[in-house]
């Protein structure tokens, strides 16, 4: 069955991109839009009847996969090439230059043979599979309407939808890429993938200014692949080609301390922890999909995969205690810049590498309640984050007005979810004053920032609530965004049972404290 749910995950995505845009009919792409959430659903929901599964190719598929994966590099180098010669950017031909070289050299110099480390699916993945999925599938049946970029008032027209729901399918199919992987080369070839998806979703508006931060953003998040590229070259040359689950059961994690630290920042990278806060901050030049689409599903989640999936290597070491404040430091720093801002959007930016930066410090720290809410919150803030990013496409009138301040709510007060992973961030960091004192400030500047946010609102007649005027795509989009809030904060405790005991029990296997834990 897993097979067949990798294809789909991954494949289907691509298909339908192709099938976007190469159709000249917009009345054939809007009714495929249903079909393409129905498909994006059910990968969300694949992964909960599957649970746990890997797949390692035969002799003939993996003399396919490898000729699949040269191709691919060779495919994304060319797209680094092909931006840096029309923006005339030689920072962008350096990378691409780089990245060729060192790729050729680790591929076919270093003796790193046996690169088709196959794909695994456990909960953790899972997890994060269901959020990109759904959050996805919303929000692209959200864009499916957006007939203009609310907030800059530019007209997207006939070139840049199709190119939004392009860029979105091939996004989300390398997410679920990166989700998978079970080998480095091939985490770092859907990374590549990722970036360039990305790129084009900021491009799509097709102005002056979408194209100057395309290129910036391309800039910025293509530090996180060169982190990554370094972190493989840094490995010892027998782990360099170890699945991902038998290089967390490493017996020596302090031999892989260089490396990681070039993993954790490329995960501080794709989350926008400062100072890369601007990865986010380039992306609203473009539409509020688009924004919702890169802060809560796809590239934040790329990032907090990397960061938990390998924290178990790097908890209770230097590496550790400072990923830790510097998490605790983008929380409180970047929740201050969120207090400051006059603009909705920028706010609500902050306050996503405000919310990242707190995953980081949780992911830190080898107790149970820690590491249970930094897998939730990242399910949490996608939710919650992603209704307050696509109801600012309607100029905060949309007719789920009410229940979007309950989004905003639920990342400030109890009983939901994201109170009660600051409380266990503060119970874990006791032993670090300058983590506690950073959580503190942190806290606190969280609270004024989301008391402003939500004073500034502009509350309407409840009569117009329900208007005409939202289509039913749109109010399907954000009741299903809300119901999953109120369902993902009062069922908290079933969905970290479901996901969260396996997940720490197959991840921290070397801390017994946390793996045994329920």
């Amino acid at each position: 069955m897993f097979p067949y749910y990798l294809a789909l995950a991954i494949l289907a995505p691509i298909t339908f991109a192709l099938y976007f845009r190469v159709s000249g009919n917009s009345r054939l792409r809007r009714s495929a839009v249903f079909f393409v959430c129905a498909v994006t659903l059910l990968c969300a929901g694949w992964p909960v009847a599957i649970g746990k599964a890997s797949y390692r190719p035969g002799a003939d598929a993996s003399l396919l996969l490898h000729y699949i994966f040269v191709g691919g590099n060779v495919a994304t180098v060319l797209g680094i090439g092909y931006a840096a010669r029309r923006w005339r950017d030689w920072v962008l031909a350096g990378i691409g230059l780089g990245q060729a070289a060192t790729l050729a050299w680790l591929l076919y110099g270093s003796g790193a043979s046996n690169l088709v480390g196959g794909f695994a699916l456990d909960h953790l993945s899972g997890l994060l599979l269901l959020l990109t999925n759904a959050v996805g599938a919303m929000t692209l049946l959200f864009a499916a309407d957006t007939e203009e970029l609310p907030g800059r008032r530019r007209v997207v027209g006939k070139r840049g939808l199709p190119q939004l729901w392009v860029m979105g399918l091939l996004l989300l199919s390398a997410v679920q890429g990166i989700l998978l992987s079970d080998q480095l080369f091939w985490l770092l070839l859907f990374m590549q993938l990722a970036v360039l998806s990305a790129t084009g979703l900021i491009a799509a508006g097709g102005s002056n200014q979408a194209l100057r931060r395309a290129r910036d953003f391309l800039r910025i998040s293509s530090l996180a692949n060169l982190g990554v590229l370094a972190g493989i070259t840094l490995l010892p040359a027998p782990a360099r080609s170890l699945p991902v689950t038998d290089l967390l059961l490493f017996s020596d994690a302090a031999i892989l301390l260089p490396a990681l630290t070039c993993v954790v920042t490329a995960g501080m990278i794709f989350t926008g922890q400062l100072p890369f806060q601007n990865i986010f901050l380039r992306s609203l030049s473009a539409s509020f999909p688009v924004a919702a689409l890169l802060q809560t599903c796809t590239l934040v989640v790329a990032g907090c995969y990397l960061l938990l999936r390998f924290s178990p290597l790097f908890i209770n070491t230097w590496l550790g205690n400072i990923a830790a404040v510097a998490g605790a430091f983008s929380f409180s720093g970047a929740a201050l810049l969120a207090a400051l801002q006059r603009r909705q959007d920028r706010a609500l930016t902050f306050a996503t590498v405000s919310s990242m930066g707190l995953v980081l410090t949780l992911a830190c720290f080898p107790q149970l309640p820690a590491i249970y809410a930094a897998l939730l919150l990242v399910v949490w803030h996608g939710l919650a984050k992603a209704l307050l990013l696509l109801d600012l496409g309607e100029n905060s009138s949309g007719p789920l007005g009410l229940v979007t301040l309950m989004a905003a709510f639920s990342l400030m007060l109890p009983p939901f979810g994201a109170p009660l992973a600051q409380g266990a961030a503060l119970a874990a960091a006791g032993r670090n004053p300058a983590t506690t004192a950073l959580l503190i400030a942190g806290i606190v500047f969280s609270l004024i920032a989301w008391s402003r946010y939500i004073i500034s609102w502009r509350l309407i007649a409840p009569s117009t609530f329900f208007s005409a005027k939202a289509s039913r795509q749109k109010l399907v989009a954000q009741g299903c965004l809300s119901v999953g809030i109120l369902a993902s904060s009062l069922f908290g405790v079933p969905l970290a049972n479901y996901f969260g005991v396996p997940a720490l029990q197959e991840n921290f296997s070397r801390f017994d404290d946390v793996a045994q834990g329920s």
